[in-house]
């Protein structure tokens, strides 16, 4: 059995081909669709939680477990690689830290959105978040997340509903010192 960092790099290194492979023209197509930052952000972040998400369905099938910390390393690296892709066409934002976090957080929204968390992966995400909090990130993301939707014209937090995303539902009540 490969260990994480194994993991890790294979999947990197298996999606960074795709992405200039087999899914060139349709990722390529994408991305020439998005018309302004945002919307090439939003198609970004879709993407690669797209190619993150099919991944992890094939390690899974494979009988490996991924941490969450090796998801976000995925779809950090997969953004990365799809941020070069923009560069070459010229189309990558002047301030590539910012576009590159509005790119994620379009992907871990969209993962909120559509997955339930393992009881695993909850308890894993309220570990996350009482260090985060202990160190007082949790005010400093939300900040950052706040400031990012008012810059793009959203509010960061409105289509998080417990009723659609479970997992903002345990963010929640693990934050509140709830069981």
């Amino acid at each position: 059995m490969m260990d994480e960092q194994g993991t890790f790099e294979t999947m990197v290194a298996g999606l960074v081909e795709f992405i200039h492979g087999k899914g060139k023209a349709g990722i390529n197509k994408q991305l020439d669709e998005a018309k302004d930052e945002e919307s090439l952000a939003k198609a970004v972040g879709t993407i690669a939680f797209t190619l993150t998400q099919e991944a992890a369905q094939q390690a899974k099938s494979a009988k490996q477990e991924l941490s969450m910390d090796i998801l976000l390393g995925v779809a950090t690296e997969v953004i990365d690689a799809l941020s070069r892709v923009l560069a070459v066409k010229r189309r990558l934002p002047k301030d590539v830290e910012t576009f590159g976090k509005k790119a994620l957080i379009f992907a871990i929204h969209a993962y909120l959105m559509t997955s339930k968390p393992s009881p695993e992966e909850q308890e894993e995400a309220k570990a996350m978040l009482a260090e985060m909090q202990q160190g007082g990130m949790v005010d400093e993301a939300v900040g950052q997340l706040d400031e990012l939707g008012k810059q793009t014209g959203t509010d960061a937090f409105a289509d998080v509903k417990p009723k659609q995303a479970p997992m903002a539902e345990g963010i929640q009540r693990g934050l509140m010192g709830a069981t």
